[in-house]
């Protein structure tokens, strides 16, 4: 049972003594903490079901928490205010959840969820290098991600590549204009691999914008752009072989960037594996009546007559007879459920994509693949440069991923340059404390954000060593373990915990570790974490700074600085990992 859960339990009992329901003794963290740790505001709820005024009903609750208590948890409970319920922990109390804490690898964590869940993010377009816009679904996905493993979750994570739909017929014709002869095009295809047919990234991304311009600009060539992607989408042999060497090199260069940002898939999956299943699909969504010819095209009827907003219908097939986004998605629900059974299935996108997936999501209710309520859109906001528009290279073209991350990680090996760690670290050793620090700021300066939020990256302030950013949360797990590496040298062992007021605030914020993960994992909200950290951060600091740990003559209370800096320790080291940031050796 989590901290707030438990008082939530024993004011709610008192409520119960009283004649009210125990409902009311909810208690939340106050937002008073010059006044109190605890808050319930109860009574004034249960003011007109008591028939008395909220402060009489607060006082009811107060004498029957302490007839009950006897100080052994409270060490004060008062009334503030119109009726709210103050509640101050006991140092003993306060010191007996730490040591549960501190022993648990958790550190209380119960394990809140046991779903099958699979989750949707990154959604990299096959044939073009990442964009700045691909950072956050992979931040934030996969943030989301090991929050849902840690609770307990049984997750499956799937990159979900975008590679199936005119573009890809774009850049096959254009390679059959340049290769006419490859056996690649040749009704007769065996599945061999033409070597003479050179496919790169680096062509790949020069091609598509050069032939998307064409298809603008000429009717012809567009057609038959559009005759290859209903060709692709048909099955023919060839067309598939040589769109599946375009993935392998676009997954080469994800893979490498996702390794390097500490993110991995359990499925490197994308829209053309759909293609296997569409007539399955298709013939069952027209046993059941829900296809419908309109206009030349496919459709699926999804809007609702208590529909108080326009949904328009999910279009099955184009005009022309080709597949699209919606088509491999719902394919896509189908084969999840098919392949895992799942509990949920979670899609991370820019929340522009919403009406997109309530098409998608209402579909495969009708289609009884899974409840709707069981599909969930995580839709994100925008990163934004200084000037708050979307970053862009010097030229004005979209700036690429891997050089925002040049970008970031030069900045933090200026700023480690500042303190003089090049001067005591190896070239390799500081290339990885950069690379580290670089990564924090990312991830911690994406995150700390709510998700829905657009956001201004300000490069400068997010790789600083102060503030609310990820530099500065690893700088307070290397301060506290090269304290505790003295410690060890110096012989000071780990002891009880022994709270006084030096350590109060820190001790607060560390009972409240499972709190603020379960909240953050229920809401699927990695910013909560990261408030939560900073805050841990900020009172360790300021207990720090305010006691002499390694000089301390008293030796229990000095081992029991020791304990709660160990404890800090681990709060710091498994938050930031459910946030996929780890902690440098030095900083």
């Amino acid at each position: 049972m989590m901290l707030t859960q438990e008082l939530s339990a024993i004011v709610g009992n008192a409520f119960q003594q009283c004649g009210l329901p125990a409902e009311l003794g909810m208690v939340t963290v106050s937002d008073r903490p010059d006044l109190a740790d605890f808050q319930c505001n109860g009574a004034m709820k249960g003011a007109k079901q008591a028939g008395k005024n909220p402060r009489e009903v607060a006082q009811m609750i107060v004498d029957a928490l302490s007839a009950e208590d006897k100080g052994e948890k409270f060490s004060e409970l008062s009334i503030a205010g119109p009726g709210f319920i103050n509640l101050r922990l006991t140092t003993d109390f306060l010191a007996q959840k730490l040591t549960v804490l501190a022993a648990d690898e958790r550190l209380g964590m119960p394990h809140i969820m046991h779903d099958k869940i699979v989750i949707d993010y990154g959604g990299p377009n096959v044939a073009k290098a990442l964009h700045v816009g691909h950072m956050r679904p992979f931040l934030i996905g996969n943030a989301v991600d090991r929050m849902l493993r840690f609770a307990g979750c049984d997750v499956v994570s799937d990159v979900h590549l975008g590679n199936w739909g005119l573009p890809y017929g774009m850049l096959i014709s254009e390679f059959e204009m340049m290769y006419p002869d490859s056996v690649y095009f040749s009704e007769g295809y065996n599945g061999e691999k033409d070597e003479d047919v050179v496919v790169t990234l680096d062509i790949l991304a020069e091609m598509y914008p050069r032939v998307s311009q064409q298809c603008k600009g000429d009717e012809a060539r567009k057609e038959l752009a559009q005759k290859t992607t209903a060709k692709m989408q048909a099955g023919h042999k060839g067309y598939l072989a040589l769109l599946q060497r375009f993935n392998d090199v676009t997954i080469a260069d994800v893979r490498k960037m996702t390794d390097f940002l500490d993110i991995h898939f359990d499925l490197w999956l994308g829209e053309s594996d759909t293609q296997p299943d569409q007539d399955a699909v298709h013939n069952h969504l027209k046993a059941k009546g829900l296809i419908e010819d309109s206009q030349g095209a496919q459709i699926i009827r999804v809007a609702r007559e208590d529909d108080n907003k326009e949904v328009p219908p999910l279009i099955w097939l184009n005009s022309r007879g080709a597949a699209s986004y919606p088509t491999t998605d719902l394919i896509t629900v189908y084969q999840r459920v098919r392949d895992y059974s799942p509990d949920k299935i979670i899609y991370v996108t820019d929340y522009r994509q919403a009406q997109h997936f309530e098409q998608v999501f209402r579909a495969a209710d009708l289609a009884d693949y899974i409840a709707e309520e069981k599909l969930e859109h995580i839709g994100y906001g925008t990163l934004n440069g200084q000037d708050g528009r979307p970053f862009k290279t010097r030229d004005g073209g979209l700036l690429t991923l891997n050089g925002f991350i040049s970008m970031i990680i030069d900045k933090a090996a200026e700023r480690l340059k500042e303190i003089g760690l090049h001067e005591k670290l190896s070239d390799e050793e500081f290339k990885q404390t950069a690379d580290m620090i670089a990564i924090a700021a990312m991830k911690f300066g994406d995150l700390s954000n709510a998700i829905r939020s657009d956001y201004i990256f300000d490069i400068d302030r997010f790789v600083s060593f102060e503030g609310k950013t990820g530099p500065y949360m690893q700088y307070a797990g290397v301060r506290i373990k090269s304290v505790l590496s003295k410690a060890a040298e110096s012989g000071i062992e780990k002891g009880v915990f022994m709270i006084d007021d030096s350590q109060r605030a820190l001790a607060l914020q560390l009972i409240l570790f499972a709190d603020n993960i379960s909240a953050a994992v229920k809401a699927r909200a990695p910013h909560i974490i990261c408030e939560y950290l900073f805050n841990v951060a900020q009172s360790f600091n300021s207990f720090y700074q305010n006691i002499h740990i390694l000089g301390e003559e008293n030796k229990e209370r000095q081992s029991s600085f020791i304990a709660m800096i160990t404890a800090t320790s681990q709060v710091i080291e498994i938050g930031l990992g459910l946030l996929g940031i780890k902690i440098p050796q030095q900083m």
